[in-house]
């Protein structure tokens, strides 16, 4: 009996001289999320994260975008470094970030009142400037 290998979501960076340096991360059987990171082709560091940390991850995921990391789609961890499984053209048809329910774990929101502010300052025409 085989079992399939773990796939992570990848994204790379690469620096002007072609070298690049890698990102991922995946959901784990128990809900936590690991993290993988380091120069590409390399042995990889990884840390796992508990469940609740999900949205943290999200949010590491669009500041890796925003920083140049592209998407490279689905890869797998052999023999400690991560591999892409699909060419990098192919990628912009994947998903752009990891889909965790945040809104589960965020607390219960109450709607403020609406503020009134016309009685501030009343009668004076160059308070605010």
């Amino acid at each position: 009996m085989s079992a399939e290998a773990p796939r992570w979501t990848l994204y790379r960076f690469t620096h002007a001289d072609g070298s690049a340096k890698d990102w991922a991360w995946r959901r784990l059987p128990t809900g936590g999320v690991e993290v993988a990171w380091g120069r590409s082709g390399t042995h990889a560091q990884r840390r796992v994260y508990p469940p609740r940390e999900g949205p943290l991850i999200e949010r590491r995921a669009l500041q890796k975008q925003r920083k140049g990391y592209r998407l490279l789609g689905d890869a797998l961890l052999h023999e400690g470094a991560l591999q892409p499984l699909v060419r990098p053209q192919d990628a912009s048809r994947r998903r752009q970030t990891p889909q965790f329910n945040a809104a589960a774990n965020a607390p219960p929101t109450t709607p403020l009142p609406p503020v009134d502010l016309s009685g501030i300052a009343a009668g004076r025409d160059d308070f605010w400037f």
